[in-house]
Parts: C-alpha cells; sequence; structure tokens
C-alpha cells in the first residue's frame, strides 16, 4: 500500500462515519474517494463494495457526478475481470439506466 493511500483511508473511513444520514451527495464523493484509495492499493474487491455503495446513494439522488467517477473507477479496475468488477458495472447500467429514465419522466 502506498503512502498517499496508506494516510488517505483512515481519514475517509472516518468522515463516512461522521457524515450526517442526509448528507447523501457528501458520502457518495467519499465512497468513490476510498473506492479510489482501495483501487490503488489493489484491493479490487473492496474498491467494488465501496462503488457500489456510492451507486446505491446515487441512485436515490440522482447524482450524475458520482455516476461519472464510478464508472471512471470501472474503467480502471475491469481488466481484472473479476466477479467484483462484473458486477460493479451491471449496476452501473441499472443506475445509468434509472436515471435516465427519471430525467425523461421530468
Amino acid at each position: 500500500m502506498g503512502v498517499r493511500t496508506a494516510s488517505v483511508r483512515p481519514a475517509l473511513d472516518g468522515a463516512i462515519e461522521r457524515l450526517p444520514s442526509d448528507m447523501v451527495r457528501h458520502r457518495c464523493s467519499a465512497y468513490v474517494s476510498r473506492a479510489k484509495a482501495y483501487a490503488g492499493a489493489g484491493e479490487v474487491e473492496a474498491a467494488c463494495a465501496d462503488g457500489h455503495a456510492a451507486l446505491e446513494l446515487a441512485g436515490r439522488v440522482q447524482h450524475q457526478e458520482t455516476l461519472r467517477r464510478v464508472t471512471a473507477l470501472h474503467r480502471g479496475l475491469r481488466s481484472r475481470a473479476t466477479a467484483g468488477t462484473r458486477s460493479l458495472g451491471e449496476h452501473l447500467l441499472d443506475v445509468r439506466t434509472v436515471m435516465r429514465t427519471a430525467r425523461r419522466m421530468v
């Protein structure tokens, strides 16, 4: 694990724990940032788990920036071809579809 990853993850863990539940977009950002730290450390499944957590929230609040960031995360991980990366890709497609449908209905 790199020095940057080692110092960032505990701060992100704390931020996620302390964020009030109504600060959904901030929580999305923290999950994606921690996912990127996990990915940087080679912890693909943990990165995917945080990607899923971010997508779950982003879908509820229609947060396009989180969708964009998780898409970039997935692109960086998909060469690993694990069950986690495949699942994250499927989740991305689902959330993207739901968000597009919601925009059309407005």
